[in-house]
């Protein structure tokens, strides 16, 4: 048996050999243009040994890998699962659609993740039709709608094809429209020939149009979507005959699944309302007009609590039949309770417009990454410094003063006489230039020094964790500038809520969050031997909006509350910023790669402000904003949308 399942393997190996179909095979990642190591490799089997090189390209291949030449061994086209590229390596007209579902929504870009989930097989009867195979995903939408059967051609013309009839052949345009005449795209079409059995398969354009080349002396009937018989033609026995049909496509079908509370439907291009359900049709677009393709929204009803969620199509819209007599909260991954949407209960049937301008889901999602990438690189710096660091550097005076503690175990009046000869040589410099602070890199005491005027008493939240230890020295210092600041200032250090924290004598210590109980060196350093992590370990979950309404208790209105943020790490806790009723003034190190935007949205929803070395962005402009508007702090600007901002 295995002899000859071998042999068959062989020969048709051979087979496709001879044929040349397995010419060229196509590896590889998506292109970068400027980084050349991401792209295609092409292995061109014409030449012994075969031909390996480089290919621009933007599709991902990953598992799932297919590509087919023709018998002459020239490249036709190839895919990853969800999409297909031409041999120009462009996608193909209607080449983003192979799959419906959520898993083809996930992967379509990256590529599936299904070994050998595609197979790319020549007709044996015509050289000009090829049969793609795939492996059915595992997809929360099982509404996979119709698929090619082998009885099909696919003709798929469109009118810059120029296709022209023949003696024997026809050239039939079937022209879509929905009930108000507008031209419906990407509509299936099937063209039937009951005598020959035999379907023609193409997909609407942006004109509404497909074109298909049909033997003459023939009845044919349509399918549009998964609607068949909807309209009939006859082709009469001429010779060079060409003809338009109109097709005007209406569906009042409601193919929906329900999953827990969430609704998914599948509603056809030319779906019309009903005397129950309002017709919604939905446009997403960004601040510069262009369509959001992929952007996910839940229309959640108010009476049945039920969820109905819709995703958008490449032209940035989407549609949804929803019951009348309700209200809904429209949310997006993003944006919660953006709209509320009433449908009253009439008699006569409906059709609504919805359009949204926001900032894509994809930019949200690219900029977590980012910043998670930068506190990655900047904790495993970290690590280096901690390896580095010894007792030698500790004992440098000059800087340093918590790790002379730490790791010489100095005494501490040495400390404090070495920080206070830091105050006055500080001092003397800003008498000289008062922008010194700023000019040396020494951001907090830039800060603060640069609004010293209007923060006479302040309550002083800082994030002192491993990467944050050199602002440590900053604080010590700016508390021993003069006297008042010592009288005026209260300070509570948090290094974030540990995981495996054990119970201790308060709540407040078992979140993180300690309060310096004397302005002094012995203070500091007492309060942060018991929260500083200086393995740079652990889980830690930034409780940053906790440690600011502890800091904000029993604090009298002549306080202001400033918190020194560590600007890579994200906050674990915003959904609680309701709870936060004092206005916060956000002192932010390290944000020479732009500003982490979860601390702009702390500023803006609590009416504070935002600070950096050099700049002050005060609660009046925060409050200006409006929707759209953009905000530049630095080298970068942020887009602001219903009080969240985004890195643009």
């Amino acid at each position: 048996m295995k002899s000859i399942l071998f042999t068959s393997f062989m020969i048709f190996s051979l087979m496709l050999f001879a044929q040349k179909h397995d010419n060229i095979w196509i590896t590889g990642y998506s292109s970068n243009s400027t980084q050349l190591e991401f792209g295609e490799t092409i292995y061109n089997f014409f030449t012994q040994p075969p031909e390996i090189y480089y290919q621009f390209s933007e599709l991902n291949l990953k598992r799932t890998n297919a590509s087919i030449s023709n018998k002459e061994g020239q490249l036709l086209f190839y895919t990853n699962g969800g999409k297909i590229f031409n041999f120009n390596h462009q996608l193909m007209l209607n080449g983003d659609s192979l799959s419906a579902g959520e898993y083809a929504d996930n992967f379509s870009e990256s590529g599936f993740e299904i070994t050998q989930g595609m197979l790319i097989l020549p007709s044996p009867k015509n050289d000009s039709i090829y049969t793609l195979f795939h492996t059915e995903t595992n997809t929360s939408d099982p509404n996979l709608g119709n698929q090619i059967s082998e009885d099909t051609i696919i003709q798929n013309y469109h009118r810059s094809d120029k296709i022209q009839p023949t003696k024997n052949e026809a050239v039939i345009c079937l022209k879509v429209k929905d009930f108000r005449k507008n031209p419906l795209a990407n509509m299936p079409l099937w063209v039937w020939q009951k005598q020959l059995n035999q379907y023609w398969y193409g997909i609407s354009d942006e004109k509404g149009e497909a074109f298909f080349l049909l033997p003459n002396d023939r009845n044919y009937s349509v399918n549009v979507d998964e609607e068949s018989n909807y309209r009939k033609f006859t082709i009469p026995k001429e010779k060079n005959f060409a003809k338009t049909f109109s097709v005007v496509y209406m569906s009042t079908r409601i193919k929906e699944v329900e999953r827990n509370d969430t609704i998914y439907q599948q509603l056809s291009l030319g779906q019309m309302p009903t005397q129950s359900r309002v017709l919604v049709n939905i446009n997403v677009l960004d601040f510069q007009g262009r369509p959001l393709r992929k952007e996910e929204l839940y229309f959640v009803s108010e009476q049945g609590r039920k969820v109905y969620k819709v995703v958008t199509n490449s032209k940035g819209a989407a549609i949804l039949m929803l019951p009348k007599g309700d209200a809904y909260i429209v949310n997006t991954y993003i944006f919660p309770g953006i709209t509320r949407k009433v449908y009253e209960d009439t008699p006569s049937s409906r059709t609504s417009g919805f359009k949204f301008t926001t900032i894509s889901t994809a930019e949200f999602q690219h900029r977590e990454k980012e910043r998670a990438m930068l506190l990655a690189r900047r904790d495993s710096l970290q690590r280096e410094q901690r390896l580095r660091d010894s007792v030698r550097i500790a004992e440098m005076d000059g800087y340093n003063f918590y790790l002379q503690h730490y790791y010489a175990k100095k005494d501490l009046k040495k400390i404090e006489t070495s920080v206070l000869k830091k105050a006055k040589r500080d001092q003397q410099a800003l008498s000289e230039n008062a922008d010194y602070y700023a000019e040396n890199n020494q951001e907090i005491k830039a800060m603060l020094y640069r609004n010293k005027n209007q923060w006479k008493k302040k309550r002083i939240v800082a994030n002192i964790d491993c990467s944050m230890y050199q602002y440590i020295d900053e604080l010590m210092v700016w508390n021993y500038t003069d006297l008042s600041e010592q009288n005026n200032n209260t300070y509570w250090l948090f290094n974030g809520f540990q995981n495996n924290a054990e119970t201790s004598e308060t709540n407040h210590h078992k979140r993180g969050v300690y309060h310096v109980s004397k302005n002094n060196i012995e203070g500091f350093f007492n309060t942060i031997d018991k929260i500083v992590d200086f393995s740079c370990s652990g889980n830690r979950l930034e409780n940053v909006v906790e440690a600011l309404i502890i800091g904000a208790e029993n604090k009298s209105t002549e306080e202001e509350l400033l918190f020194i943020a560590d600007n890579y790490s994200d906050v674990s806790d915003l959904d609680k910023i309701a709870d936060l009723t004092t206005p916060i003034r956000v002192l932010l190190t390290a944000s020479e790669h732009g500003i982490n935007e979860q601390y702009l949205e702390i500023a803006y929803k609590t009416k504070g402000s935002v600070h950096t070395t050099k700049e002050d962005v005060f609660s009046k402009e925060l409050a200006a904003l409006k929707d759209g508007d953009q905000l530049k702090i630095g080298r970068y600007r942020y887009t602001f949308l219903k009080g969240k901002f985004l890195k643009t």
